[in-house]
């Protein structure tokens, strides 16, 4: 069995409105939620494949079991360990007509718990000693690829527009 780990997963909301203005309320014509997480996923590609994964990792509160229900009612199989605190919320808001967005990303678990909750995870699943202290040693690493990257790299170019690839349309394929 493949087991795909989540340590700091997100619900994930996008609000799309007509046009992004300050000092005002904004009013959304359209709202989506997803299960954001990138061991998440992986369990999608691999169920495009017709592989069955796991996704394991960590939840909390009423984001954290909505998170759990949405993925559940992808049919992914899940088994997360609950902790204290709430599952960080990630909100974006589009703008229809240019395009331009405002992303606001919590937190989330303080890392360096989540690195001992990854090492007893590991250790849980039978993962050998050695392999076990580099998950722990790795998973404060768990965002590195977006260090020092500007955020137009992180911009999904579709068609000759730029714009926020939300997950759930780059995996809508995939579960």
């Amino acid at each position: 069995m493949i087991y795909t780990i989540t340590l700091n997963p997100a619900l994930d909301k996008e609000y799309i409105v007509p046009k992004l203005s300050t000092n005002k309320v904004l009013r959304s014509s359209s709202i989506q939620t997803d299960y954001g997480g990138k061991g998440f996923n992986v369990s999608r590609m691999l169920a495009s494949f017709g592989t069955a994964s796991i996704a394991v990792g960590f939840i909390g509160g009423a984001s954290g079991e909505i998170l759990r229900d949405g993925l559940e009612g992808m049919g992914m199989r899940t088994d997360f360990v609950e902790v204290s605190g709430e599952t960080r919320t990630i909100v974006s808001v589009v703008s229809s007509v240019d395009e331009q967005y405002i992303k606001v990303n919590e937190t989330g678990a303080h890392i360096i718990g989540m690195s001992s909750y990854a090492y007893l995870l590991a250790k849980a699943l039978g993962i050998n000693n050695e392999e076990s202290e580099l998950i722990r040693n790795a998973a404060p690493m768990h965002d590195v690829e977006k260090i020092g990257i500007p955020g137009a790299t992180l911009v999904i170019p579709v068609g000759h527009k730029k714009h926020l690839l939300f997950r759930s349309e780059f995996t809508k394929n995939c579960v």
